[in-house]
């Protein structure tokens, strides 16, 4: 009795707490780096801040977990200061996770019992674990040995996702893992050795010749991508195996040319009844199914997208949407990140948003057709994560943002014009001028003004020029608001996009609506180009639209101010025409036109007046 009271002790004290306090941020405002001891070694408190600065040092990052009421974890601690352990640990990027304040971390790393050890790569990936206390010496060891593991683990991975034809060593390498029990990386091997065929059918030959049943399974569905001449040879059959057949393989991959053809033809019967067995099979046989369709990544997606939008259970729909987002993100991803990807499919909100979020921190380049994707996921939120996510991955994250344009919600435009509107970059312009000439949707199309405006430039200008004759008065009017900003920002330049955008706005006076009229109006004030406010214009301008009469008024004043500016340097013009339209404007019916015609004309000489 008293040894089993003992050992649940023992237990109880290395358990997770049930009732901590679940948050991804330590609860204190501590500073990065736990606080240690002067002659040890400092540890990040976060596991975001151990990623990036792996990322930098390509170190391997080690985490601790543990917690402050742990016994054994303290005794691990001290293990941990003794010389030969600080100086294996010295090469590490150290993160210290407290079980009980980054409750979130611990839950994505799988904490149990604790202490425990986690090795990752720099962009997160688990490739060793150890739960419990370890003395010095076999701390050692086990780093030493998780270290040389894990350096191969990443050389594989770096080879499974490059895209360059192999070398030699990197095809050995995965013809090795034609019999890996990890589907991703069985498959990503197959993919990889069926690309380059002038470099890998050789080696690909002997393994379907003197390789174990699941070499040549993984061996003979090569062959089958290069539509060689395999029949009556059987995998599952070794005496099918004859040297007859097999000579006659040999010699056609002897007389390969060096472009074979090298994309698997999909077997239309095959995948539906694959896509068949994914709803039901376990979670190690669906990821196994995932992988196999992704060599029809191609071909494949309407048909999961038609199975989508028939699927009846939650189970199915969760399927589907895992193979969705595979056959969308990039290899290196897959194989680095593969849990991440059944998150994003999860029934429950909160992990879909974690996940999404997880997934901007690591997007690259590469995996913006994945982020697009997301942006069909019904969370706003996750749509929304999905978007900022694309502004930051590059011109092809830019080019698939703007892509979305043409999305038939109205709702999809206006927020994918919000994130644009944020940060516009000049290789978007040409997008959004074309996006703006063809939307229907007015409110959309002055969104999409207010973007190019952020965006000046000749082809902007060009396109708010054309706007000017839109049907539309509040396009007419954002036009011309815009127009006034950007001349005016550029001004001194002359160019023939400037003048046509004056000459544009000269016309827009003219226009049935007031509001564009005054648009139009202060547009024309104070540029350049305000000379063409003769006026003969203002005063027809004054006559079709009353309420434009006070601003006219003052343009005017303003005009004679100039005239006798010049006429005091020797540069008399006539300005009789401006002096008889104020003259004319002192009877106005509004007191306020009185008012500017007065003091216009007061600012004049008694001689001039």
């Amino acid at each position: 009795m008293i040894r089993i009271i003992l050992i649940v002790s023992l237990l109880a004290a290395c358990a997770l707490p049930d009732d901590a306090e679940p948050t991804s941020q330590p609860v204190s405002s501590a500073p990065t780096s736990a606080p240690t001891p002067a002659n040890t070694l400092e540890w990040l408190t976060q596991l975001a801040d151990a990623k990036s600065d792996a990322d930098k040092s390509r170190q391997l990052i080690l985490v601790r977990a543990g917690a402050k009421w742990c016994g054994w974890c303290t005794k691990l601690d001290k293990e941990m200061e003794k010389k030969e352990a600080r100086n294996e640990l010295a090469g590490w990027t150290r993160v210290y996770i407290d079980v009980d304040r980054a409750r979130r971390d611990a839950e994505s790393l799988k904490i149990g019992p604790i202490p425990a050890l986690r090795v990752l790569t720099p962009s997160g990936r688990v490739l060793a674990s150890y739960d419990g206390f370890m003395p010095a010496e076999i701390l050692v060891e086990w780093l030493k040995k998780s270290r040389t593991e894990a350096t191969a683990a990443m050389e594989l991975d770096a080879e499974l996702s490059a895209t360059a034809a192999p070398a030699a060593k990197g095809v050995s390498l995965l013809v090795e893992k034609l019999d890996s029990r990890d589907a991703s990386i069985r498959e990503a091997a197959i993919r990889r050795l069926t690309s380059h065929a002038e470099k890998t059918a050789v080696p690909v030959f002997e393994a379907l010749r003197d390789g174990e049943l699941a070499t040549r399974l993984a061996a003979m569905e090569i062959f089958l991508a290069w539509h060689a001449p395999v029949d009556g040879l059987d995998p599952w059959h070794p005496k099918s195996l004859t040297n007859e057949r097999l000579l006659v393989l040999q010699e056609w991959v002897g007389a390969l040319p060096k472009s074979p053809t090298s994309q698997p033809v999909a077997d239309l019967d095959n995948v539906e009844f694959e896509l068949d067995r994914l709803a039901a099979a376990t979670d190690d046989e669906a990821a196994s199914i995932r992988e196999r369709l992704v060599r029809h990544r191609e071909t494949l997606r309407p048909l999961v997208l038609k199975r989508l939008g028939s699927a009846v259970t939650d189970h199915e729909r969760t399927r589907l949407l895992e193979l969705r987002y595979r056959l969308a993100a990039s290899d290196a991803l897959a194989l680095d990140w593969p849990l991440g990807l059944v998150r994003l499919a999860s029934t429950e909100a909160m992990e879909r948003r974690q996940a999404a979020d997880e997934l901007v921190r690591r997007a690259k380049d590469a995996d913006h057709a994945l982020i697009l994707e997301l942006f069909a996921d019904p969370d706003p939120v996750v749509r929304e994560t999905s978007l900022r996510a694309l502004s930051t991955t590059g011109d092809a994250g830019r080019e698939a943002l703007v892509s979305l344009l043409e999305d038939t919600d109205a709702n999809v435009r206006t927020a994918v014009l919000k994130r644009v509107g944020e940060n516009p970059s000049p290789s978007m312009t040409t997008a959004i001028v074309n996006y703006a000439k063809g939307e229907t949707d007015v409110d959309l199309v002055v969104h999409a003004l207010r973007v190019l405006r952020k965006a000046p430039g000749e082809t902007a200008i060009k396109c708010l020029t054309d706007m000017l004759a839109h049907d539309s008065w509040q396009v007419r009017a954002e036009s011309a608001e815009a127009l006034a900003e950007i001349l005016q920002a550029s001004r001194g330049s002359n160019d023939s996009a400037r003048a046509a955008a004056y000459a544009g706005l000269v016309k827009r006076l003219d226009d049935d609506d007031g509001f564009v009229v005054s648009r139009a109006f202060a547009a024309l004030q104070g540029g350049e180009m305000s000379s063409m406010l003769t006026t003969k214009r203002i005063r027809k301008l004054i006559k079709k639209h009353p309420e434009m009469a006070v601003d006219a008024a003052r343009r005017i004043a303003e005009s004679s101010r100039n005239y006798f500016e010049a006429y005091d340097y020797g540069r008399k013009k006539d300005n009789s025409k401006s002096i008889k339209l104020l003259v004319e404007l002192t009877l106005h019916a509004d007191p306020e036109v009185r008012a500017v015609a007065v003091q216009g004309l007061c600012s004049m000489n008694a001689s001039e007046a």
